[in-house]
């Protein structure tokens, strides 16, 4: 049975044209078949573009229509993809800027830091890194160099966000957020990390990750990274912590294992989540990438217990490929089917819920970020399960103005 029956042409069209193809062979026969598609069909652009932006995947997109020199475009929608490119353009030109700077003055201070997700994926992942979409830097930095890092990016014009700091966050918190104001209403926003995810959650052994760290050449630049084998365990962290709501975390996935997937030690890898406590999460997320991208499965398959097992079967058919790309349900009922099935545990699955409706006083000033002495504090603390319920309830993110028939959305589409 064709896996991609329940979704439109332009959902299928939308795959095809953000899909990174392995040989030029791939690259022929994909092109061949979206021309012939956008030669017979009538496309809806809009729809197409929503789902590049909800997924911040549209440079992707933007490449694949330009490449293709914009066939059956119209003039119009022309004009708006140049629009966003043009806006996308010059963030990613400002933070790179920026990150050099930040990366030199690191480095001058004698400061150790580690670059995370944004420019790192897009230089290390990506042919250009004008390809990944990312609108803030992360830095890692040891605990003990915080203060030193904090002080060096207020000497560079950069602020700390109000009421977000470790006299205030909750003491399950790993990063600071700052911020400096630019000309023209612009702004760079920096995340400080000490940490990779919350501690109540995960037993990072960061540690070892700082000792197991290497230096790489980007682009001409010197880095400090992870290992590659720590680095694929963030990205699997990272991935659930998001909660599978993004394209662009999987396509980063299938980036990071095309590349390295040879070289990697595996048995550190196993260890190492089933240690965390994400082994299973692993298993879904190459599931999930194998059935988006991975049309040769050229990727390791994991074993798991049978009884694990059938809970990630039941999670596929939750967040199946439909739901992935129409961003069917909320982030929070995302993740409470994510506790209910990924969990070992029961006890798990309950401290999970209970800290999500009555987390503490100081993780609440922290969400809705307030005054953590403000009597609203006591108030929110109220109201925060009914708004945890009515979060779960929340509708489909991407919305679509028309399906046209059945026999419309599949004709073209003969195969994934």
């Amino acid at each position: 049975m064709n896996k991609l029956l329940d979704l439109t042409l332009e959902e299928r069209l939308f795959l095809a044209l953000i899909t990174p193809q392995i040989t030029p062979d791939e690259e022929d026969d994909t092109n061949r078949h979206i021309k012939d598609i956008l030669s017979r069909e009538k496309v809806n652009w809009n729809y197409l573009i929503k789902l590049a932006l909800f997924h911040d995947v549209f440079p992707l997109l933007y490449n694949a229509v330009n490449r293709l020199n914009w066939l059956n475009t119209p003039r119009e929608v022309i004009s708006r993809f140049q629009k966003l490119w043009h806006s996308h353009l010059a963030r990613i030109i400002i933070l790179s800027s920026e990150f050099d700077h930040l990366m030199a003055q690191f480095f001058k201070k004698g400061i150790d830091v580690i670059s995370l997700k944004g420019i790192y994926r897009a230089r290390q992942l990506y042919p250009d890194e004008k390809l990944r979409s990312f609108n803030d830097l992360d830095f890692l930095v040891k605990l003990e160099e915080l203060d030193s890092a904090k002080n060096l990016l207020k000497s560079q014009n950069y602020e700390p966000v109000p009421y977000i700091d470790t006299d205030h966050s909750p003491e399950n918190s790993w990063n600071l957020q700052f911020y400096k104001r630019l000309p023209r209403g612009m702004r760079v926003s920096v995340d400080l990390h000490w940490g990779l995810a919350r501690p109540r959650d995960y037993h990072i052994p960061l540690k070892q990750w700082w000792r197991n760290a290497r230096e790489i050449q980007l682009k001409g630049e010197r880095f400090r990274s992870f290992s590659i084998e720590d680095s694929l365990l963030y990205l699997i962290i990272d991935l659930h912590a998001s909660k599978y709501i993004h394209l662009k975390q999987f396509l980063d996935l299938y980036q990071f294992l095309v590349l390295n997937q040879e070289r990697m030690d595996w048995l550190y890898v196993e260890k190492s989540l089933k240690k965390i406590g994400l082994w299973s999460n692993f298993s879904f997320a190459l599931f999930m990438v194998n059935r988006f991208f991975n049309h040769n499965g050229q990727f390791l398959r994991v074993t798991l217990p049978f009884e694990r097992m059938k809970r990630i079967e039941m999670l596929k058919k939750f967040l199946g490929k439909k739901e992935i790309i129409r961003g069917t349900y909320s982030a929070d009922l995302r993740q409470f089917f994510l506790i209910l099935l990924l969990n070992d545990r029961f006890s798990q699955i309950v401290k999970s819920a209970l800290r999500t409706l009555f987390p503490s006083s100081e993780a609440i000033a922290y969400r809705y970020s307030i005054n953590p002495s403000s009597g609203m504090v006591y108030f929110l603390y109220i109201l925060n399960p009914f708004f945890s319920i009515v979060r779960l309830l929340k509708r489909p993110q991407v919305k679509r103005r028309h399906r046209g028939t059945k026999a419309q959305r599949h004709k073209g589409w003969n195969s994934a």
